[in-house]
């Protein structure tokens, strides 16, 4: 076997005893992101702070 064989087989073996998936992570990620929206904005849906501009034009347009 080579070495990177061996270190692929690692990589995966470590994976596997998390038991974690990389798109656990993109699932946690995404949540992540929806809890930060959630405190950004009230309950009208309208962001408590306008601020930042790119993020008020974004969430406008939706």
């Amino acid at each position: 076997m080579s070495s990177d064989s061996i270190s692929e087989a690692d990589s995966f073996l470590s994976l596997a005893s998390t038991h974690s998936q990389p798109s656990d992570k993109k699932i946690q990620v995404v949540s992540d992101v929806w809890d930060y929206f959630q405190k950004i904005i009230d309950e009208n849906n309208v962001l408590k702070s306008k601020k930042c501009k790119l993020c008020h034009a974004t969430f406008a347009a939706t």
